[in-house]
């Protein structure tokens, strides 16, 4: 035992001098290199900023990232009449506006559009939930004959579920009856 502790404090303090020796222990030995290869040098990489050099300023002041409009219709209707042509006219003017200033194409700064039909609450639930159907695809369809993109509409209807007026006049009536057109723009930070 003392023999053992003796070799072990040698084994140490021949390690802590830097000196090479050749321990044993059982059938696996261990012989220290002579010398390791030299490191190689810290590589250096040269970056350089990537500079991105458009025809005109991406930076847009002043521009709202979304656009709406809420063409209104009439009584059990789902055709556009002409103040929701209207309506969506000066959407669309808009949109091809800040499209055309942007040098981006007649559709090109509108990512994304949804639209969602609306009725008010005279008929059954069921039949208003396809009339509400029948008035969102009308719309987007207007959208797409006037440039904006098919693969980027949503269409969904809500029936009567969403009033935005009481039901009890005939004026709230003529304002649920809609569909709710947002157009989601691309607006660069």
């Amino acid at each position: 035992m003392k023999l053992s502790r003796n070799l072990f404090c040698i084994g140490l303090l021949a390690g802590a001098f830097g000196l090479a020796a050749t321990v044993q222990a059982g059938p696996y030995s261990y012989e220290p290199a002579e010398s390791y290869p030299p490191a190689p040098p810290p590589t250096r990489y040269n970056v350089h900023p990537v500079v991105w050099h458009s025809p005109q300023p991406l930076i847009i002041h002043g521009i709202p990232s979304t656009l709406r409009a809420t063409p209104g219709f009439a009584f059990d209707r789902s055709r556009l009449d002409g103040a929701a042509q209207a309506e969506l006219d000066g959407l669309l003017h808009r949109v091809h506006g800040l499209n055309s200033h942007y040098g981006m194409g007649k559709a090109g700064i509108a990512q994304s559009a949804s639209v969602v039909g609306h009725t008010d609450s005279i008929g059954s639930r069921r039949y208003n939930q396809r009339l509400s159907i029948q008035r969102a695809q009308t719309t987007a369809d207007y959208l797409v004959i006037n440039g904006v993109r098919p693969e980027a509409i949503s269409v969904s209807g809500a029936g009567e579920s969403q009033p935005v007026a009481s039901n009890r006049s005939r004026a709230g009536r003529a304002a649920n009856r809609r569909a709710d057109v947002t157009v989601h723009a691309l607006i660069a930070p």
